[in-house]
């Protein structure tokens, strides 16, 4: 077990001074403070929604997940025009929630 342990743990090359200046450079609102200011007001926004926009949001992740586990587990799919076409019916599915959900607001 700790041969796993020692193997899943990252390697820190730089003190936590400076990994966490490469954070912030990289992903400039990545500290949690500022998450978790916002974080009642997503809650609020999330429990706004219909039932019809969350199964939306909910099948789009799910189908993202999908997608994913494929490329990992099964790459060979991922040269198919099937998978090509999926991608790309994902793609329109997005289009559509993102205008969708964007018209319910007003």
């Amino acid at each position: 077990m700790s041969f796993l342990k020692r193997w899943l743990t990252p390697y820190q090359t730089c003190t936590p001074e400076t990994a966490k200046k490469i954070r912030q450079s990289v992903m400039p609102f990545s500290e949690i403070g500022e998450h978790l200011e916002h974080r009642e007001e997503a809650k609020a926004a999330y429990h706004r929604l219909g039932e019809g926009d969350k199964l939306l949001i909910l099948l789009f992740v799910l189908n993202s997940i999908m997608l994913v586990a494929t490329a990992i587990y099964a790459p060979t799919v991922t040269y198919t025009w099937f998978y090509k076409g999926w991608q790309g019916v994902q793609f329109a599915f997005m289009v559509y929630l993102a205008y969708h959900l964007s018209h319910r607001r007003r």
